[in-house]
Order: C-alpha cells, then sequence, then structure tokens
C-alpha cells in the first residue's frame, strides 16, 4: 500500500468514524436515542457494514446486497441504540 494513500484514507475513515460518533450523541440529546455508551463501536459497524456493503454491491452488481445490509444495520441500530 502506498503510505501516503493510506493515510488519506485512514484519515477519511477517522473523519466518518467521528461523524457518526456525533450523530449518535445529538440522538440521544435531542430525544431520539436512549443510549450511546457504545457509540464508538456502534459507529465503526455502521461504516464497516455499508463500506462492506457498497463493495459487494459492486462486485457482484446486485444492488439487493446493499438493501440487505441496510436492513440489517436499522436492526443492529435499533437494538443498540433505541
Amino acid at each position: 500500500t502506498h503510505p501516503a494513500l493510506q493515510q488519506k484514507v485512514a484519515e477519511t475513515f477517522q473523519i466518518m468514524h467521528q461523524s457518526v460518533v456525533k450523530i449518535i450523541h445529538k440522538g440521544v440529546e435531542m430525544g431520539q436515542l436512549r443510549r450511546a455508551e457504545n457509540a464508538g463501536e456502534v459507529a465503526e459497524l455502521i461504516i464497516a457494514g455499508l463500506e462492506g456493503g457498497i463493495m459487494m454491491a459492486r462486485v457482484q452488481q446486485n444492488p439487493a446486497v446493499m438493501d440487505r445490509v441496510i436492513k440489517q444495520l436499522k436492526k443492529m441500530i435499533e437494538y443498540e441504540l433505541m
């Protein structure tokens, strides 16, 4: 892996992670979510699921893969945060 590219990708994922964590905490503040003690872990799973789902849907040329990933992520979010 090219070091500069790896660094840029790592920075991008860190920004995405921080953004999702902030959204989770804001949801708690607004009363839309019940808890956020594991917000960092949930954010990692959301990002990994979405990124993996995008890759799988493209490689398999099957958008239904992404639909299934989103469906399961919604269930996880409801279980973990709502």
